[in-house]
């Protein structure tokens, strides 16, 4: 994603719900706590706008329901 700015360029890229687990390992040194609650977090729909994962809370659920445990 690219964003136009009056004086910059802006390029940004959308997490799949994956990579922003994996940057929360990274980043928190594998706070497994903060992991646990940001997933459980996703699971729920309270965290949203993931890469190639639906908002629809059925089809979230079918698609992470097997991740998640």
């Amino acid at each position: 994603m690219i964003y136009l700015c009056q004086d910059q360029i802006v390029k940004a890229k959308i997490f799949t719900w994956r990579e922003y687990i994996a940057k929360i390992k990274k980043e928190e040194e594998f706070n497994w706590l903060k992991v646990l609650k940001t997933a459980t977090s996703i699971y729920n729909g309270e965290l949203k706008g993931f890469a190639e994962l639906s908002d629809e809370k059925e089809k979230r659920e079918r698609e992470l329901k097997g991740e998640m445990q």
